[in-house]
């Protein structure tokens, strides 16, 4: 079996389909809240910024990981 898409992962860890995830302040916390907590070798460099602006609805540009960690760690705050 493939392994899951990050958005995909975040999707099943909520319960909800991709397209929910964004739609509840909440939800969408707690999204963002868990991938600020994914190992980073878990998923490849490109979905992750992918799966940062679909939830914050905001275009970024990340060069690694680790600045979307920072960033994610600095805004959940």
């Amino acid at each position: 079996m493939d392994k899951l898409d990050l958005l995909d992962t975040l999707a099943m860890q909520q319960g909800c389909f991709v397209s929910d995830l964004n739609r509840s302040p909440l939800i969408r916390n707690i999204a963002l809240s868990n991938l600020s907590r994914m190992e980073e070798n878990e998923y490849p460099l490109a979905q992750w910024p992918e799966a940062v602006c679909y939830l914050t609805a905001n275009k970024y540009d990340f060069k690694t990981i680790g600045e979307i960690k920072s960033f994610l760690q600095n805004t959940l705050q």
